[in-house]
């Protein structure tokens, strides 16, 4: 039991009643119970664990400042220069030639001819996106040697021949004219140029590095598609084609400029 003093009378009226009882048996008023002291006490200390929290919102550890701190002081990785190799360490040539010789399986199960030329346009898109991307002049690629001649041609002809069934050639045209040189075809490896001297050298079977820039388009043929996929005959011309040595840090590479070879 518990005295409880009714306030709804004048004066100073008390009775004990129940602490279970929600009103007061005389009056009807509610009573008002006191909160007792352990609630006090819990919601004060769950009040300061609360606080407690938001401090170490505001604040991180040591370890964890020295990281961000860290952090911050990384320099970015510089841009790469246009001149410079773009693909460093990664084999360009290996990248460019299966582009476009990995298709070829595709092309020959399509459906149907124009699904197969869909897969040849999207195949041109590719190459010419990783030319834009890196670059059109080749660096130290490596193929063998199928032929070399001069007759019936102004210059010099090579055929080189890579272990994905690509072939590369020098660029060249058909001397249109009234001379005797007329609808004669004329090699971007012009007689008594570097590329001829080093030329004098080789024999077919060789194993060569080669540079040079490539001619844009040269790998597309509409008039047989699936042959420019299987074994793509490519143009380029040629500033270098010398023996190779098996230097194993040279790594074939696609550049903006042409650079030191």
């Amino acid at each position: 039991m518990s005295a409880l003093r009714d306030t709804e009378f004048r004066g100073k009226v008390s009775q004990e009643i129940s602490q279970k009882a929600s009103s007061c048996p005389k009056c009807g008023a509610p009573i008002k119970k006191k909160t007792a002291l352990f609630t006090w006490i819990v919601t004060i200390f769950l009040g300061l664990l609360f606080i407690g929290s938001l401090s170490k919102q505001g604040t991180s550890p040591t370890g964890d400042a020295s990281s961000a701190s860290t952090k911050s002081m990384v320099t970015p990785a510089p841009v790469p220069a246009s001149n410079t190799i773009v693909a460093s360490g990664e084999n360009m040539q290996q990248k460019f030639e299966l582009a476009r010789t990995a298709k070829f399986a595709a092309y020959t199960s399509a459906q149907n001819e124009v699904q197969a030329s869909m897969i040849y346009n999207q195949t041109n898109k590719e190459d010419k996106k990783i030319v834009a991307t890196y670059g059109s002049y080749l660096r130290n690629w490596v193929g063998t040697i199928d032929s070399i001649r001069t007759e019936g041609i102004v210059g010099a002809e090579v055929v080189i021949e890579t272990p994905s069934g690509v072939t590369y050639k020098p660029d060249s045209y058909i001397n249109k004219g009234d001379c005797w040189l007329c609808d004669v075809e004329v090699s971007s490896i012009s007689t008594g140029s570097s590329v001829y001297k080093q030329l004098s050298n080789l024999k077919d079977g060789d194993l060569v590095r080669f540079s040079g820039r490539l001619i844009m388009d040269s790998w597309e043929s509409p008039l047989d598609e699936g042959g420019s996929l299987e074994h793509p005959d490519i143009s380029v011309r040629f500033d270098s084609i010398q023996l190779n040595n098996n230097e194993a840090n040279l790594t074939p590479t696609l550049t903006k400029k042409r650079g030191k070879n």
